[in-house]
């Protein structure tokens, strides 16, 4: 039986976004990268974790930092994760200040 190539899967993640230049995410990256994959009807935070590439331990760490810095809300009847107005805000400042370093980056060279 033949091998075939491995099929390019598409990720919800910004992780490979620098290839090819690989890098590790920092915290600011990860708690952007979360509250870009909460929808706005919420999200279960398994659902969460997995939409962004992370194991289970350290996205709780993350989410722990999020609720309690009003990044993001938490229901209990429903069990979903919410983005809050100033999470929502912290991820477009973040996806800007990322865009202006890029751009100052090549500029430099």
């Amino acid at each position: 039986m033949p091998i075939s190539a491995p099929t390019e899967r598409k990720t919800m993640s910004s992780y490979d976004e620098d290839l090819p230049e690989r890098r590790k995410r920092g915290a600011f990256d990860i708690m952007s990268e979360i509250i870009a994959n909460i929808p706005p009807d919420g999200i279960r935070k398994t659902q969460l974790a997995y939409r962004s590439l992370l194991d289970y331990r350290v996205f709780e760490r993350y989410l722990e930092i999020m609720l309690k810095d009003g990044l993001v809300t938490y229901d209990d009847k429903t069990g979903k994760i919410y983005a809050t107005e100033q999470g929502r805000r912290f991820h477009e400042q973040w996806k800007a200040l990322k865009e202006i370093v890029k751009k100052t980056k090549i500029q430099a060279k």
